[in-house]
């Protein structure tokens, strides 16, 4: 009986080792239970955004319906914006219009509509946000031929407020007008 207890002990050790061992060498599904949304994908546990432009504990923010508002303000720029359109940099009434474009690639991409205080479109032009996030955006505007002219510029958008900074420039490249869009709040 003497012998049979330590081959009993180290048996029970041995069985015991083993277990410990094919227990921990068991990988567990971290991702089981969580939803991506979006086209996304998880990795251990974790939402993986595959877009720009998406962002989210379950990648379900779009930043861009965030910013997608009505934003009113006071324009800085005074004079003749085209041979039939006077600016009056005192009316704070102006409008800028940001909506989602299209785009389900990157979700970068959409489109802000200039109103002015008669509610006449001035000018629509499309914009790619670059800097996401829940509380704002800085975007850029491409150069865009409208009307006669071509416009580019920068801003920021955020769900309260928005600011943009236009170059209209003539098609020969004889002058450039620069136009402000500061403090513009949310409707």
């Amino acid at each position: 009986m003497n012998i049979m207890k330590p081959v009993v002990i180290s048996i029970l050790l041995t069985l015991g080792i083993f277990c410990a061992v094919l227990y921990t060498s068991c990988s567990k599904d971290g991702c089981k239970g969580v939803y991506c949304m979006n086209n996304s994908s998880c990795s251990g546990g974790i939402c993986q955004c595959t877009k720009q432009g998406i962002g989210g504990v379950n990648c379900e923010i779009i930043y861009r319906n965030l910013y997608a508002h009505i934003y009113k303000g006071v324009v800085n720029f005074a004079g003749k914006l085209d041979s039939a359109t006077t600016i009056d940099s005192n009316i704070g009434n102006h409008l800028l219009t940001f909506s989602p474009a299209n785009d389900t690639m990157s979700y970068l991409g959409m489109t802000i509509a200039w109103k002015d205080s008669t509610s006449k479109l001035l000018v629509s032009l499309p914009i790619t946000l670059t800097t996401n996030t829940a509380s704002g955006s800085d975007f850029t505007v491409p150069a865009t031929p409208a009307d006669t002219f071509t416009y580019s510029g920068y801003g920021n958008v955020s769900p309260v407020s928005a600011t943009l900074n236009l170059v209209r420039t003539h098609p020969h490249g004889s002058s450039k007008v620069n136009i402000s869009f500061n403090s513009f709040t949310r409707q």
